[in-house]
């Protein structure tokens, strides 16, 4: 399946810019208690250990110094559904320019 082109146009802009919004997201990733229960309601079948094992799992061997805990050479190691909420959510000015334009 082809990738729709916003979204490659997305990945790549944010690819561009090397992640400078992540750069506070430091080791908590955004992760609270409301984005820790949204991600065991997307993985109800986990327990509280298998959840943090796939936490962990996601660390990547290599990040880039002063961002996200997940912030690797590709982008966000984290998968999708563990993601925070803000994560998803947020666009800096050249992507909601991007959306806009």
């Amino acid at each position: 399946m082809n990738a729709r082109p916003e979204a490659t146009t997305f990945a790549d802009a944010c690819r561009a810019c090397r992640g400078h919004c992540c750069r506070n997201g430091g080791n908590d990733a955004y992760l609270d208690e409301n984005a820790i229960a949204l991600a065991w309601a997307r993985h109800p079948r986990l327990s509280a250990r298998g959840l943090m094992r796939l936490y962990l799992a996601a660390i990547p061997d290599k990040a880039f110094a002063d961002s996200c805990l997940f912030h690797a050479k590709d982008g966000c190691s984290l998968p999708r559904s563990l993601r925070a909420p803000v994560s998803e959510a947020y666009l800096c000015g050249p992507l909601e320019r991007l959306m806009q334009g």
